[in-house]
């Protein structure tokens, strides 16, 4: 690989970790919890929605936002 190029990907990778951190900072600065949501999270509560346990729920929204 020719040295610029490895120095522009570098750059370039650099540049997105700043850019991916300040978006989780600005996230997690409207967040009771200051966590990110992850997946399977979410699963889990598709998990439940779809089990027995549910079976009295209708109709309902969730709102999974890490206390907004």
């Amino acid at each position: 690989m020719p040295p610029t190029l490895a120095l522009i990907q570098g750059q370039l990778a650099t540049l997105a970790s700043q850019e991916q951190e300040a978006l989780e900072r600005h996230i997690l600065g409207a967040q009771w919890m200051k966590q990110l949501i992850e997946p399977e999270e979410i699963g889990r509560l598709a998990v439940f929605l779809a089990s027995e346990s549910a079976e009295k729920i209708t109709g309902e929204a969730f709102g999974i936002t890490g206390g907004e």
